[in-house]
C-alpha cells in the first residue's frame, strides 16, 4: 500500500466515523447514509487502486471523496447552526417560562383586585349558572338580603323577596333566563332584609374557554328613592285631593246658596201660616210637620255650607263632651238606646268652633248607626286622652297639623259589615256611600269640619268586623266660653221705621216683606242693587235701615254696599246670604256691615237682627 493510499483510507474512514457520529447525534439519517460512501472510499483506498489502473475510476474515486468530505463539512455546519438554533428556542423556551410566571402573578393581583372591588363596592354581586340558580353572592350582597351563602344558592335568595312581590320576581327573572336576555327589576325586600327596597340587574356572558353562559349582576339599595317617591305620590294626592274639594265645595256652595233661598221661602211662610191656625188644629200639625223637614233639609244645606268653606274658622274652648251629648240629643229614642258614650274624667278643652263639631259628631254617629242597622249592633262612642305618634299622625288625614304627643280623641266605633279597602279610599268623596247612593254629604262634610278645626281624622276597617273612626284634636287647657243665651223672640206689631228690602229672589223678598210689615215695620221691596241706590239717593231720610242680599246679578250686594257707603255712613246695613257667615265677612271686610243673618233663617231671628241693627248694637245672628 502506498502512502496516499492510506492516508486516503484513514481520512475517508475518519469522515464516515465522524458522518456516523454525528448522525446519531442529531438523529439524522441523511448524515448516517453518508458513512457508507466514506466507508466505501477508505476500503478502496486501502486497496490502493492507483497503483494497478489508470483512468477514469480512480479519479471517481476522488471525486466522490471529496464530495463526502464536503457533505461532511456542510453538515457539521448545519449542525452548528442547528445548535445555535437550539440555544435560541431554549432562551425562548426560558423567556416565556418568566412571562408565564410574571403572567401568573399579574392574573393573580388581578383577581386580588377583582376580589377586593367585590368587597367593597356598595353593590351586592352575585353569580348565577346558566339556569338562573345563584351559585356566588358578595357580603354585601348578604348584608342586604340577610341570606347567608348557603340559603342564597340555587333559587333560595327567593327567600329575600317580600312574599306579596316573590311570585312576579321569580316570574320575571325565569324569563330572562329562559331567554338569555338581560334581566332588571325592582323589588321590596323580606323581614330579614336591611333595606326596604332594592334594584336588581343581571346580564349574561359566556366563559371565553368553555363557552358556559352564566349570569352576573348586582342589587342596590334604593330604599330612599322610594320613600321620596312614596313622598312625592303622597303629596301629589294630596294636591290632586285638595282641588277636587276645592271644585265639589264651590258647586256644594253654590247649591247651598240657592237652596238656602228656597228654605227661606219654606220656613217663613210655614211660620206666618201657623200664626194664623188653631195650635191644636189639625193644619197646625200639618204645618209642623212641614217644619220638621224644612229643618232636616236647613242641617243638609248647613253640612253644605260646612263641606264648601275651606276657610280658617273662629275658633274657641269648648267641653269635647258637652259637644258629644248636644249632638247625640238629636237622635230619636230608638236610635239612642243603641249608642253608648264613654268618657274620660277631667278632659282639657279643646279650641273648635262649635258648629262643627257638632256636625262631626253627629255625622260619624248616624254613619255608625246605619252600618250596623242590619244587626242592630251596638255603637260606641269615646272621648279621652290618647298619646299620638309621628307614624300614627303619618297615616292620618290632615296629621301634619297636629304635633306628636297628648291630644283629645274623639272615637266612634260600629258592629256594622266594614269597609273594603278599595271603597275605604272613596269615603271622603262627597255623597260615596257603601250602603246606597243619595243619603246626604257622608264623611265628607265631617272632613271638612275637621280640616276647619285643625284637626286629624283616622279611619280603621275591617269587613265583617266593623269600622272605627277618631277625630284627634289638640288640647287647649283654657276654660270652656259659656254660651249666650238664645235671643227672645220679638213680639209682632213690636217694629217700628222703614226697611229698605234688596232680594233678587221674588220668593224670599215677598217672605221677609210680610214677616217685616206683620211686626209693623214699613217695608221698600227692590230686586237689584241699582234700584237700591236710586231709591237711596231719592229718600235717603226715610229709610232706617237697609236689608240686602248678597249675591245678585248685575250689581252685586257687595257693590251696592261700597255704592251706598259713598252716600250715608249711617245708614244700618243687614247683610243677607245663603251662604257661610266666613264667606260674608270675607267678602264684606273693607265694608263691615251693621249685621249678617244666614239664610234660611226663622221669623224671630229676622225681627231680633232687625231690632239689634236699628239700636246699634251691630250683632250678626244664624239659625
Amino acid at each position: 500500500m502506498s502512502l496516499l493510499s492510506l492516508l486516503a483510507a484513514l481520512f475517508f474512514g475518519a469522515a464516515a466515523i465522524g458522518a456516523a457520529a454525528l448522525g446519531l447525534r442529531l438523529r439524522d439519517r441523511s448524515l448516517l447514509l453518508l458513512t457508507v460512501p466514506a466507508g466505501l472510499l477508505g476500503a478502496v483506498c486501502a486497496a490502493d487502486p492507483f497503483s494497478e489502473s489508470g483512468g477514469l475510476i480512480p479519479w471517481a474515486v476522488v471525486l466522490a471523496g471529496l464530495m463526502s468530505v464536503i457533505a461532511v463539512f456542510l453538515v457539521a455546519r448545519s449542525s452548528s447552526e442547528s445548535r445555535s438554533f437550539s440555544s435560541k428556542i431554549e432562551a425562548l423556551e426560558a423567556e416565556a417560562r418568566a412571562m408565564a410566571r410574571e403572567g401568573s402573578s399579574q392574573a393573580e393581583a388581578s383577581r386580588s383586585r377583582f376580589r377586593q372591588l367585590v368587597e367593597v363596592t356598595p353593590l351586592g354581586i352575585f353569580e348565577a349558572d346558566a339556569e338562573g340558580n345563584l351559585a356566588f353572592v358578595s357580603r354585601r350582597w348578604q348584608e342586604l338580603t340577610g341570606l347567608t351563602l348557603r340559603e342564597a344558592k340555587r333559587d333560595g335568595w327567593l327567600a329575600a323577596v317580600h312574599p306579596e312581590a316573590r311570585a312576579a320576581v321569580e316570574q320575571g327573572w325565569r324569563a330572562a333566563v329562559a331567554a338569555a336576555d338581560s334581566y332588571e327589576g325592582e323589588w321590596p325586600l323580606g323581614e330579614h332584609g336591611s333595606v326596604d327596597w332594592v334594584h336588581c340587574q343581571a346580564s349574561p356572558r359566556s366563559d371565553p374557554y368553555t363557552g358556559a353562559r352564566t349570569y352576573i349582576g348586582s342589587l342596590s339599595d334604593i330604599s330612599e328613592r322610594k320613600r321620596l317617591e312614596e313622598d312625592r305620590r303622597r303629596h301629589e294626592d294630596m294636591e290632586a285631593q285638595t282641588m277636587k274639594l276645592q271644585s265639589l265645595g264651590v258647586m256644594a256652595g253654590g247649591i247651598a246658596h240657592d237652596f238656602n233661598n228656597l228654605l227661606v221661602g219654606v220656613l217663613g211662610n210655614a211660620e206666618i201660616l201657623e200664626s194664623t191656625l188653631d195650635p191644636d188644629g189639625e193644619e197646625s200639625r200639618i204645618v209642623g210637620r212641614m217644619f220638621r223637614s224644612a229643618r232636616r233639609a236647613v242641617e243638609l244645606s248647613n253640612q253644605m255650607l260646612v263641606f264648601a268653606n275651606n276657610s280658617v274658622v273662629e275658633r274657641e274652648p269648648l267641653e269635647l263632651c258637652g259637644l258629644v251629648e248636644e249632638g247625640l240629643d238629636v237622635l230619636n229614642d230608638s236610635e239612642r238606646a243603641r249608642v253608648r258614650f264613654e268618657v274620660c274624667a277631667d278632659l282639657p278643652t279643646i279650641r273648635a268652633e262649635r258648629t262643627r263639631v257638632l256636625q262631626i259628631v253627629i255625622n260619624l254617629v248616624r254613619n255608625a248607626l246605619e252600618a250596623s242597622a242590619t244587626n242592630d249592633g251596638q255603637v260606641t262612642v269615646r272621648a279621652g286622652l290618647h298619646t299620638v305618634t309621628a307614624s300614627e299622625l303619618d297615616e292620618a288625614r290632615n296629621g301634619e297639623v297636629i304635633e306628636p304627643g297628648e291630644v283629645l280623641i274623639l272615637e266612634v266605633v260600629d258592629e256594622g259589615c266594614g269597609i273594603s279597602p278599595e271603597e275605604l279610599k272613596r269615603i271622603f268623596d262627597p255623597f260615596f256611600s257603601t250602603k246606597f247612593p243619595g243619603r246626604g254629604l257622608g264623611l265628607g262634610v265631617v272632613s271638612g269640619a275637621v280640616r276647619a278645626n285643625r284637626a286629624a281624622l283616622m279611619v280603621d276597617s275591617t269587613p265583617d268586623q266593623g269600622t272605627r273612626v277618631r277625630v284627634l284634636f289638640e288640647p287647649d287647657g283654657v276654660p270652656a266660653a259659656t254660651p249666650e243665651p238664645e235671643p227672645s223672640s220679638v213680639e209682632q206689631g213690636a217694629g217700628q221705621g222703614t226697611l229698605l228690602v234688596v232680594d233678587d229672589e221674588q220668593v224670599v223678598l215677598e217672605t221677609v216683606q210680610t214677616m217685616l210689615e206683620r211686626a209693623g215695620y214699613h217695608v221698600l221691596p227692590v230686586t237689584n242693587g241699582a234700584e237700591a241706590i236710586e231709591v237711596i239717593s231719592r229718600d235717603l231720610s226715610r229709610i232706617d235701615a237697609v236689608l240686602l242680599d248678597m249675591t245678585m246679578p248685575g250689581m252685586s250686594g257687595l257693590e251696592t254696599l261700597t255704592e251706598l257707603r259713598r252716600l250715608t255712613t249711617d245708614l244700618p246695613v243687614v247683610v243677607l246670604s245663603g251662604h257661610s257667615e266666613e264667606d260674608m265677612e270675607r267678602a264684606f271686610a273693607d265694608h263691615t256691615p251693621s249685621a249678617f243673618l244666614g239664610k234660611p233663617f226663622r221669623r224671630s231671628d229676622l225681627l231680633a237682627v232687625v231690632r239689634r241693627a236699628l239700636s246699634g248694637a251691630g250683632l250678626s245672628s244664624r239659625s
